[in-house]
């Protein structure tokens, strides 16, 4: 029996397990998840998510434990190409014949900061809502770290919750990298129809706490002060599994029209591949 492992539980994991599941239900699939539980859908988690929502399932996840194995809460540390093995942190390594790396992104972090980790939040995971959607208490004061979609709409649902908001951009605008200066201007006026505040132009951004342990960031011309941070500057691919293979990457992995990556056998899809467009 041939057995397919995909490394990733994001929705193109997701999708290439259950597709596989059906059009292929003579063959092994097996998808490796770092998360507890079944995959989920990540749009939800900085929306309705923060303020209560149900786990947003993906159609299909019945099919975990029938049709697919589910390895779940289990992390892959390394792919043996030569020998088509993927080892994981649990110690128990699995075999394929064929192998789909659905790895996704990673949040970027934030370097220059000397704040208390308890309150500064990135928001990736399920984990990671569920620890910030505690930390959004009525009348705590919210620092969004970038003018994108996830900190805007942080933002947007923790006022919500009771919290003020202050939104910090690097760029002269909100979305610069993808609205229109039109919709940015819209965005930016129904945030502040809404009590949102924002701080533009934010270059040499610091962080540091006082005395009262409260988050004081500072950049060129400006200050305030916060009881939580969340970091929104954007996302990286997480290929540094397929990199330590010897998959070709470069800004994510190298895959070809079909999604084949420069190793036999070895496929990737999703936000971590480098995809050939015209």
């Amino acid at each position: 029996m041939e057995t397919v492992v995909i490394i990733g539980g994001g929705l193109a994991g997701h999708r290439a397990a259950t597709t596989l599941a059906e059009l292929c239900p003579e063959q092994r699939t097996v998808l490796i998840h770092s998360e507890s539980g079944t995959p989920y859908d990540r749009p939800p988690l900085s929306k309705d998510f923060l303020l209560g929502g149900k786990r947003p399932t993906l159609k299909g996840s019945e099919l975990y434990g029938d049709r697919v194995v589910l390895r779940d809460g289990t992390k892959a540390t390394l792919i043996d190409p030569v020998r088509r093995i993927v080892h994981t942190d649990i110690g128990k390594p699995e075999h394929y014949d064929k192998l789909l790396i659905a790895t996704g992104s990673r949040a970027r972090l934030f370097e220059k900061s000397g704040v208390d980790p308890a309150q500064i939040h990135y928001l990736r995971t399920e984990a990671d809502a569920l620890r910030l959607r505690a930390a959004l208490a009525p009348g705590r004061r919210l620092a969004v770290v970038g003018g994108g979609f996830i900190g805007l709409e942080v933002s947007g649902m923790a006022r919500r919750l009771g919290c003020q908001t202050t939104v910090i951009e690097l760029a002269p605008r909100l979305l610069p990298r993808s609205a229109s200066l039109s919709l940015s201007e819209w965005i930016a006026t129904r945030h502040a129809g809404e009590g949102g505040e924002f701080r533009l132009n934010c270059a040499n951004l610091r962080m540091s706490n006082n005395s009262k342990g409260e988050v004081v960031l500072t950049w060129n011309g400006g200050s305030i002060v916060a009881d939580v941070v969340l970091i929104g500057i954007g996302i990286g691919p997480n290929a540094q599994i397929a990199a330590d293979a010897g998959i070709d990457t470069a800004d994510g992995i190298v895959v070809n029209a079909r999604c084949e990556t420069s190793v036999a056998g070895i496929y990737a899809a999703g936000e971590v591949t480098n995809y050939p467009l015209p």
